[in-house]
């Protein structure tokens, strides 16, 4: 989402619900809220759509540094 400048975590919080031995896990994510300097996002961690292990929510900062001033950074071309 964002591409310009550099992203800060200003706060994390993870919900272990249930321990995972195997299997493909699949994530989903989204941001719930977004202002000028901050994002708030949620994501959920499942085995199977109705067998959720994890959950988890953020909060994000924008600075103000340039993603092409970070060192070692490169745009992926997945984006």
């Amino acid at each position: 989402m964002v591409k310009d400048v550099f992203v800060v975590t200003a706060s994390f919080h993870v919900h272990f619900l249930r321990p995972v031995r195997q299997g493909p896990l699949y994530a989903e994510g989204r941001v719930i809220s977004r202002s000028p300097r901050l994002l708030v996002a949620e994501s959920v961690l499942r085995l199977s759509p109705q067998r959720e292990v994890a959950r988890g929510s953020g909060t994000f900062a924008l600075s103000s540094t340039p993603l092409c001033g970070v060192d070692g950074y490169r745009e992926s071309s997945d984006a």
